[in-house]
Formats: C-alpha cells, sequence, structure tokens
C-alpha cells in the first residue's frame, strides 16, 4: 500500500473496476480521480467522478 501512496500522491490517476458475477455477466465502474492516504490515514482509498459504467 505504500507504493500506491507514493504513486497516488503526486498525480492525478483515473481507476476502472472490472467486475464478474457467479452467472458470468461483467460490469465495469470508471472513475476520474482516485488515490491512496497515508499510512497515517490507514491508506484510506480516495474515488470520485463517476464516469462510466455497467456495474
Amino acid at each position: 500500500l505504500e507504493n500506491m501512496y507514493q504513486l497516488t500522491r503526486k498525480n492525478k490517476y483515473m481507476l476502472r473496476v472490472d467486475l464478474e458475477d457467479f452467472e458470468g455477466r461483467k460490469g465495469f465502474a470508471l472513475y476520474s480521480s482516485f488515490s491512496v492516504g497515508a499510512e497515517a490515514d490507514g491508506y484510506k482509498l480516495h474515488v470520485s467522478g463517476f464516469r462510466d459504467g455497467r456495474a
């Protein structure tokens, strides 16, 4: 998690989450911004800006 924090603390990144249920149906969610907080904050995940998806 420390590596993800270091990677996301200085630049803006998009996040795509791909999902598949037990019947094989697939979906995704796309967000315009995500980052991982510092260890002192428990490496909290910050996600915002839902843009698209079928999740």
